[in-house]
């Protein structure tokens, strides 16, 4: 079986466990690995080649030369950066000339049994195989749809984390000269670029359903899980490891976040079975206790500026301090709990108006009607060419992390806007 993972250094001991669990559960010397990366160390390859020997498979390191994505939207959304890792995918046929097939696979996944029933699949016809995405429930979400061709008719959204390639099918009608034409034309505003890509292009007719459940099991969001899937949610690690061949972690993983459930407790099993796992526990350990300081200095904050708005709602005083600043026009970034207290206190006191608008991803609840576009450079400079010669903030309202919010809003913005937090505001 010829197994692709595109991966940098950062993640390579979670590629590692990811490894122990593929190689333990499959055939020895069955397996043909092949490790897309820009920056392997000469230890990390070491440690791939060591496991991959010790279960007698063969590994090849491919160095992907990053200047050859120079014209990919890496700075897709802004205050973000995209994965490199993400763009190696769109070259796997052009990389592998000499196969026919390829199974990918995220390294944030763990594999309980043989593969060799997925990779053997016919393919004829189509270029991909992949399982729908367990957390859109199985559907391409309605705010991503106009992404998509109009005459698109089925909406089955994929998960991209396991990914079997029909090659040849994939060369002979899609060249990179498409797929990267595609890639930088395709408006789409996404983390999951290459995933939704896939979609958009393939989705309607050229990609074989999998199994979401056997072939890619994503236990990280149960709470929007579907009613036919939730008796799912309570498996004992036996049961996971009987009924899930391939269980993925998507966006919070065990290393992140540790024993969230018992799908967590078995990708630690595979991590005690690997020279990383004491680093790994230490690493846990760092950042629980990192995460309990943010909680810490969050609710010290939140505690200061809730005795304050409740202090002052009513008597006139908050406007008085939003008046003494020179400030005329407020924009909101976050509509929470926080956000709708200050506007009740401004409410209260009549001063709403002093709101002309909300950064609110989800543009819903209360400050639906006020939501205006995601806080990016441009977006700023039409807020000051909006109020011409007035005085304006941008008033952080999220207590977790407020400072840095601020911090990196600054660093959005050329112009005159000034940024406060709500604590800064109320001093």
């Amino acid at each position: 079986m010829n197994i692709c993972v595109t991966v940098n250094s950062k993640y390579m001991k979670y590629t590692y466990v990811m490894l122990q669990s593929l190689y333990e559960n499959n055939e020895r010397g069955s397996i043909e690995l092949y490790v897309l990366q820009r920056d392997f160390t000469p230890e990390d390859k070491e440690a791939i080649k060591d496991i991959s020997v010790k279960y007698d498979n063969r590994v090849h390191f491919v160095w992907m030369d990053p200047e050859q994505f120079n014209t990919m939207p890496i700075n897709l959304i802004e205050g973000t950066t995209l994965s490199m890792e993400i763009f190696f995918r769109l070259l796997i046929p052009e990389v592998f000339p000499m196969l026919d097939k390829v199974l990918m696979l995220d390294v944030d996944i763990v594999i309980n049994g043989s593969l060799k029933e997925l990779y053997d699949m016919d393919l004829d016809g189509v270029c991909l195989a992949a399982a729908p995405n367990l957390c859109t429930g199985q559907q391409v979400p309605v705010s991503f749809r106009s992404w998509y061709p109009k005459s698109r008719t089925r909406w089955t959204h994929f998960n991209t984390g396991i990914l079997l390639w029909n090659l040849k099918y994939f060369r002979e009608n899609y060249p990179r000269e498409y797929i990267f034409k595609q890639a930088q034309t395709k408006k789409i505003e996404t983390m999951a670029f290459e995933e939704e890509l896939f979609n958009v292009l393939f989705g309607e007719d050229k990609i074989l359903e999998l199994d979401p459940l056997k072939w890619n099991y994503i236990t990280t969001y149960e709470d929007i899980f579907r009613g036919k899937f939730r008796h799912h949610l309570e498996e004992t690690k036996e049961e996971l490891r009987r009924k899930h061949t391939v269980i993925h972690f998507l966006a919070s993983n065990p290393w992140g976040t540790g024993f969230k459930n018992d799908s967590y407790r078995l990708w630690w099993e595979y991590a005690e079975r690997t020279p990383y796992y004491h680093n790994l526990c230490k690493e846990q350990i760092e950042r629980m206790e990192f995460g309990q300081s943010k909680e810490k200095i969050s609710l010290e904050y939140k505690t200061t500026v809730l005795e304050k708005l409740f202090r002052l709602k009513g008597t006139g005083e908050l406007e008085e301090i939003i008046r003494k600043r020179g400030i005329q026009y407020i924009y909101l970034y976050g509509a929470g709990v926080m956000a709708e207290l200050f506007y009740a206190a401004l409410c209260a006191e009549q001063a709403q108006n002093y709101v002309a608008g909300v950064y609110d991803k989800r543009k819903q609840g209360k400050f639906q009607d006020m939501s205006i576009e995601y806080p990016d450079a441009k977006s700023f400079q039409n807020i000051e060419d909006l109020h011409e010669d007035k005085e304006i903030i941008v008033l952080v309202t999220p207590s977790y992390e407020a400072d840095e919010i601020k911090e990196e809003l600054l660093k959005r913005m050329q112009g005159r806007l000034e940024v406060l937090t709500l604590k800064n505001l109320l001093e």
